[in-house]
């Protein structure tokens, strides 16, 4: 089971970002037992974040998990979004920057690769076109962010995705135990994980194959989550 926090972003009284409070609580995350941490999330406020600040966020978060997964000896995986434009080549520059700065994984947001609902041929044909301008080498992930709309995947997306054989990572946040199970199903024997970022189908969604969390709950009580 992977257990995941979404990074929240510190703030000074003037609004400037709080660098010193942000690696406080990645030290914080990684002393309660978690796996890993989403940076440069929604709930890191990503959509009113300057593209600087996103990076500089990022950077620092990541450097600073990696030298306590040195210290500590035990696996502290970073995975990265910060790719708010409408454009699929404003995207590609924001990602490419973020994955520059230091990253396990780059994460998706379905709503940006589909941003008026058109459909799955729409976001499959923006997905190529926005993964050929990243390198290679980067793995790849989805986050169903509910901002601007949640944009959910669907099995034909998802079949896509296993068979680019890129991607490592999906924030589940459709919240529903059904549809999380048939995804699992769909998942079953690939290195595609699962994350589920609902508390309330956590456990059930976990018996049923999910590979773990990813949500808020992790800046609240991360040693509960890290124990679950």
């Amino acid at each position: 089971m992977d257990m995941f926090t979404t990074m929240i972003t510190p703030y000074h009284t003037d609004r400037t970002v709080d660098y010193y409070t942000a690696m406080k609580y990645v030290d914080w995350y990684y002393e309660a037992g978690l796996d890993g941490i989403f940076a440069v999330c929604q709930s890191s406020e990503i959509f009113y974040l300057s593209l600087e600040e996103r990076v500089e966020l990022n950077r620092r978060v990541y450097e600073r998990a990696k030298q306590l997964e040195k210290q500590g000896n035990r696996r502290f995986t970073v995975v990265s979004s910060g790719h708010v434009s409408d454009t699929i080549e404003e995207q590609a520059r924001e990602l490419n920057a973020i994955y520059q700065s230091g990253t396990d994984a780059l994460i998706l947001i379905t709503n940006r690769l589909d941003p008026d609902n058109c459909g799955d041929d729409v976001f499959i044909a923006n997905a190529r076109k926005l993964i050929a301008k990243l390198p290679k080498d980067a793995k790849l992930g989805l986050y169903e962010c509910p901002y601007p709309y949640k944009r959910l995947v669907t099995p034909k997306i998802l079949d896509w995705c296993l068979k680019t054989g890129r991607f490592y990572y999906m924030k589940d946040t459709c919240c529903d135990a059904k549809v999380i199970k048939e995804r699992c199903e769909q998942l079953k024997g690939s290195h595609f994980k699962l994350l589920n970022a609902n508390g309330q189908t956590l456990l059930e969604t976990m018996r049923n194959g999910a590979d773990g969390y990813c949500g808020i709950q992790c800046n609240f009580h991360p040693k509960l989550i890290s124990w679950l």
